[in-house]
């Protein structure tokens, strides 16, 4: 396994097209709007690519070998290098899904791939209760989020979330209740990311901000995109309201917790 050098990023190209499991985030390293790492079998005589993004998600794309397989393996049981960050690969293949669901030391899960259809989006006015104020993200907002699945999941400082990236909260009471926000970025694509804090959950205030991101998504021209672990029923049913529905259900492969 070989660390491609960004310089050479324009050769994976159509790796990273011909990804059926997802592209948004492959792009947006080749794209050079968030940090990443690409991996290949070989420089010269390329067959096979892996793509991981800095939030640890990664996608695998061409005809690998089984030490390529290996060397995948090792980086999700994060025995190729010291702390690095998590790698959760996700795939569309079934030889593949054999192979990673009989290592040892990993777990497999499922994830809902999301199309976005305008025409199923119920349009009904939104009105927040009194208190409550949605506001863009910034620095100082930034600065408060608590959870997983926030900008810094996806983004290794917030200056380059502010400058390339956009996101929405709720507020009551200075006390962030939701959050939306640009997980992933291409030229075409934008994938979603959401978190409810948990005393807030239920109530209705992913939606605001879900529906915020995905009118500036398509105002910029961009298709939105979504995707959450099959387990995620919250966030399926966000999804859903905003005008989002299942395409697929595919693996996911993660090092199991011990």
């Amino acid at each position: 396994m070989i660390e491609l050098e960004k310089d050479n990023y324009d050769s994976v190209k159509k790796f990273a097209s011909a990804n059926t499991c997802d592209k948004v985030y492959p792009f947006s390293i080749l794209e050079g709007r968030q940090v990443g790492r690409v991996f290949v079998d070989s420089v010269d005589n390329m067959s096979s690519v892996l793509f991981w993004h800095y939030c640890g998600f990664s996608y695998l794309t061409g005809n690998p070998t089984e030490t390529f397989l290996n060397s995948i393996s090792s980086l999700i049981k994060q025995e190729y290098e010291p702390n690095q960050r998590r790698c959760a690969l996700q795939i569309k293949n079934g030889d593949w899904d054999n192979y990673f669901s009989n290592v040892s030391g990993i777990i497999r899960a499922e994830r809902y791939r999301f199309l976005y259809n305008q025409d199923k989006y119920n349009a009904r006015s939104l009105s927040l209760q009194s208190g409550y104020e949605i506001r863009e993200l910034d620095k100082k907002i930034l600065s408060k989020l608590e959870g997983r699945i926030i900008p810094s999941f996806s983004w290794d400082s917030s200056e380059e979330f502010l400058e390339k990236g956009k996101g929405y909260c709720i507020l009551h009471e200075d006390e962030v209740v939701t959050v939306a926000f640009t997980a992933a970025i291409s030229d075409t694509e934008v994938d979603i990311g959401m978190e409810t804090n948990e005393k807030y959950r239920k109530q209705g205030f992913g939606k605001f901000v879900a529906t915020r991101m995905v009118k500036d998504i398509l105002k910029s021209n961009k298709i939105p995109k979504w995707e959450c672990n099959t387990n995620n029923l919250g966030s399926k049913a966000i999804a859903e309201s905003v005008g989002f529905e299942v395409l697929e259900i595919h693996p996911l492969f993660m090092k199991k917790n011990e």
